[in-house]
């Protein structure tokens, strides 16, 4: 916020003299979601502060789902973490439009055993 915000109004302005020019641009390359009947594959692309577990999966991928079996759990996939119980482990789209699993008032990290960077797969149940 501190250094984009100010740099796009800059460049808004016209005024390109406070802007330094970039020499390399580093890019990530993450494991392309595939679905193949009622199984769907990713990649956790973060773990925020809060212990959300967070996919490359995209809001496409997860049309019509009510609910994914992953390792052995049934995981309900719900609009939001207001409709989960207390403790509850879901599965929802955030508001990048990616899937994430989080834990109502807790950490869905400290129950599901993924990293950056680990693949995900899992069964959707309509």
């Amino acid at each position: 916020r501190d250094v984009f915000a100010p740099a796009a109004a800059y460049i808004d302005m016209g005024n390109f003299k406070y802007l330094s020019k970039i020499n390399e641009v580093h890019t990530f390359s993450y494991f392309k979601p595939v679905k193949e009947g009622n199984h769907i594959e990713g990649e956790i692309i973060h773990i925020d502060v809060f212990g959300n577990v967070i996919t490359n999966i995209p809001r496409e991928m997860m049309k019509g789902v009510k609910k994914i079996k992953l390792l052995d759990r049934i995981i309900r996939f719900l609009p939001s973490y207001g409709h989960a119980h207390r403790d509850e482990l879901i599965a929802l789209i955030n508001s990048e439009n990616y899937l994430e699993f989080a834990v109502n008032q807790g950490n869905a990290s400290s129950i599901l055993p993924y990293e950056i960077g680990d693949r995900i797969s899992f069964e959707i149940q309509q």
